[in-house]
């Protein structure tokens, strides 16, 4: 009688190339999950601050985002403006801070979205403002 774990023939992968490639495509299929995922909340979690920088971001999800990634996180954005600036602008400034709003300025400047460049350069000004006034209340 053959033992089970002898039999070679069974073997899923023909070399070690093949399952390295295996085992990165699940590794990069993980990454992208998980970036979906952040993307989800920071979507579905209006009044929750986004805890990653957009360096951060890269470091975690080993790249940068895809357009599609940045028309969806641009499209909250534009939410959130439309929702929160004529009431409540701290929300919009104490969700996204400063340095998402600048990456998404700088990925519209690049797509020529000028109107939305608009937008996002009217909540930076403002956004500097409010953090400076901030710090100032703590000291």
């Amino acid at each position: 009688m053959k033992d089970f774990f002898d039999n070679d023939d069974d073997n899923e992968f023909d070399g070690e190339d093949e399952f390295l490639n295996f085992v990165n495509k699940q590794h990069e299929d993980r990454m992208k999950f998980h970036k979906n995922l952040f993307i989800h909340d920071v979507e579905k979690f209006s009044f929750q601050r986004i805890p990653l920088e957009p360096y951060e971001c890269e470091q975690i999800f080993e790249g940068v985002f895809t357009d599609e990634d940045m028309n969806i996180l641009t499209q909250v954005l534009v939410r959130d403006y439309m929702k929160w600036w004529d009431n409540e602008k701290s929300l919009i400034f104490e969700k996204w801070g400063l340095s998402w709003v600048s990456e998404l300025l700088e990925y519209n400047v690049r797509k020529e979205e000028y109107e939305l460049c608009h937008i996002f350069k009217q909540i930076m000004e403002s956004g500097k403002k409010y953090f400076k006034g901030s710090l100032k209340e703590k000291v």
